[in-house]
This record gives C-alpha cells, sequence and structure tokens, in this order.
C-alpha cells in the first residue's frame, strides 16, 4: 500500500503503508523526517494538461474584450489571501479579476469588495468546470494563498501558458523561480502584489519571458509525460522489492 501525501499529514494516517509518496519536494521532506527510509518513500508531482482549450467568452463574463484580466482559481477560504487580491486590484486601475472558488467566505469577499467600490471589476463565478477555459482568456493568474503545500494552480498557469504571480506559501515557493517563471512575492503583501500585477500586465517582455520560464519548468516535472515516467519507476521498484509473484 502506498500514502499519498498532498498535505503535510502525520505518519500515523498511513501506518498501514509500506511505501511513502509526496507531491512536492518540501512533502518528501516531512514524510522523511518523520522515520520513512528513503528507500520507501519518493517524488510524484502532479501534472496539468490544457492544450486546445478555447477561451470563454469575456462578454459572458461582463468584461471588456480589452481590459487587463487577473484569475484566480482558489476556494473561497481566509488560507487563499484573497482578502489581499482584493485590496491589491484597488491599487491597479482598470484591471478586472475573475475569481474562480466557492467557500466560506464569499459573504466577506463580497462585502469587502463593495467597500473598495470594486464591483464593476471583480467577478465571482462560483464553482467552474471550465477551468481551461478561464486560463486561455485571462492574462495573468493571480495566487495569493496564505497556506499552501504545493498548489496546482502554479501548474495549471505554466500549463496554460499564463504568466503568474504567486505568494511565497510553501508549495509555490519551492517551484517558483522568481523572474525566470513567475513573480514570487512575500505573503499579505498588498503593494507587492499590486506592483507585481501591474508589472505583468504592463510589461510585454516580462509577460513572455514568465511564460517562457513556466513552459519550461512544465514540461521538465509537471506535464503527464513525466508523471507516468515517475510513477511508473516508483512502482517498478516496488515489484523489484517485492519479487516474484507466487505462481
Amino acid at each position: 500500500s502506498i500514502g499519498w501525501y498532498g498535505g503535510y499529514y502525520k505518519l500515523a494516517r498511513f501506518v498501514n503503508c509500506e511505501w511513502h509518496v509526496g507531491l512536492t519536494i518540501d512533502l518528501l521532506r516531512h514524510i522523511r523526517e518523520q522515520g520513512v527510509s528513503d528507500d520507501r518513500s519518493g517524488i510524484i508531482h502532479t501534472y496539468a494538461d490544457f492544450e486546445g482549450e478555447d477561451p470563454v467568452d469575456r462578454a459572458s463574463l461582463d468584461t471588456p474584450a480589452d481590459a487587463p484580466v487577473a484569475l484566480s482559481l482558489a476556494r473561497l477560504h481566509e488560507k487563499k489571501g484573497l482578502d489581499t487580491l482584493l485590496d491589491a486590484t484597488a491599487k491597479v486601475p482598470g484591471l478586472y479579476v475573475w475569481i474562480a472558488g466557492e467557500g466560506p467566505l464569499e459573504a466577506e469577499l463580497r462585502a469587502h469588495c463593495k467597500r473598495l467600490n470594486l464591483d464593476d471589476r471583480v467577478r465571482f463565478l462560483g464553482w467552474r468546470n471550465d477551468r481551461g477555459a478561464l486560463l486561455a482568456a485571462c492574462d495573468v493568474v493571480a495566487f495569493p494563498s496564505r497556506y499552501e503545500p504545493f498548489g496546482t494552480v502554479t501548474v495549471d498557469a505554466w500549463a496554460a501558458s499564463r504568466p503568474l504571480v504567486a505568494a511565497d506559501a510553501v508549495g509555490p515557493a519551492a517551484y517558483v523561480k522568481d523572474g525566470e517563471n513567475g513573480l514570487l512575492i512575500p505573503k499579505n503583501d498588498v503593494d507587492a502584489l499590486a506592483n507585481a500585477l501591474t508589472r505583468v500586465i504592463s510589461d510585454k517582455d516580462l509577460a513572455a519571458k514568465l511564460v517562457a520560464g513556466g513552459r519550461e519548468s512544465y514540461e521538465t516535472q509537471f506535464n503527464k509525460a513525466a508523471f507516468q515516467r515517475d510513477s511508473k519507476a516508483f512502482y517498478e521498484k516496488i515489484i523489484a522489492h517485492a519479487g516474484p509473484f507466487p505462481g
């Protein structure tokens, strides 16, 4: 049996597992620090695949065709830092924001949006099954999470060839190289987030550089072929340890 760690779970949750897999470098460290041996643990990154997705019609989301759009794919929870995104949006004239997700803070975030006079530029989209179409239609992905063991939004942005602005929660911070495959900013820093979003939407060369770097990171570690390669290698390791099956 394999214990699959998508978060900082305690080893006690996987007492019946002989093998352990972490989704990130830091989760693998966490697993091994709890006493799992190197030869019984490994890392298998998740992947995303949005090839060929048609962009969502901006008019259907009451958004001008020529407006800069930041997309946030997040549960409406305190951990996701969406209040920081709203505060930053107030400092970036003309920026529209799409927030795709549901959660317990919806009413509070909507009220905060109204206090900031942002109702004309922020769209709460609720739960969506078309994240590929949303990614294809946006200009930048905003990922301001305060806590994130990994954050598949990072990989989503890279796979969709969209520039990424991420807060330095432990998951994104392990993979986002500031100025190369994204812009990495301090958590809870409204001014830093506003500045980063402004830079991406106003500097096309920077946006293109971040997209190219993100695409390279995706193709190296986070596409379907890499997932299949690493999964196969881990299973082969288990089979080799088990030896021939009876009969």
